[in-house]
């Protein structure tokens, strides 16, 4: 099944791409700061799921989904969003990227396109 999202129609998915390179392994404070903004995540009107991947060469990249621009917003100006910004930022990452973009069409497996004829 494709999906071509119409810009009219209100519909979207935002995506935010954030990479970064640990500086070290993370302890238990990193941890538990990282617990508790996923929940802080969650929670915001608009969030529909994010992922975290890890490369081979020790890049962690963390893939979030949301329904709109401003949930987008909401979560990049949050207070504790923007704490651990400051505080844990330079602390834990070596370096860091934000890329932000819009999901034009999608589709699955279940795509004709993708299945065979019995």
């Amino acid at each position: 099944m494709t999906t071509r999202l119409d810009p009219t129609s209100g519909a979207k998915i935002i995506l935010a791409l954030f990479r970064f390179r640990p500086r070290h392994a993370p302890d238990a404070e990193t941890e538990a700061a990282i617990a508790h903004l996923t929940g802080v995540l969650s929670a915001i009107d608009g969030f529909i799921a994010h992922r975290d991947y890890l490369a081979s060469d020790g890049e962690v990249l963390t893939l979030v989904e949301f329904a709109s621009t401003p949930a987008l917003d909401r979560w990049r100006d949050h207070p504790e969003h923007m704490l651990a910004k400051l505080h844990d930022g330079q602390r834990t990452m070596a370096s860091w990227t934000v890329e932000i973009g819009e999901v034009l069409e999608k589709y699955d497996s279940a795509h004709p396109r993708f299945t065979r004829e019995a």
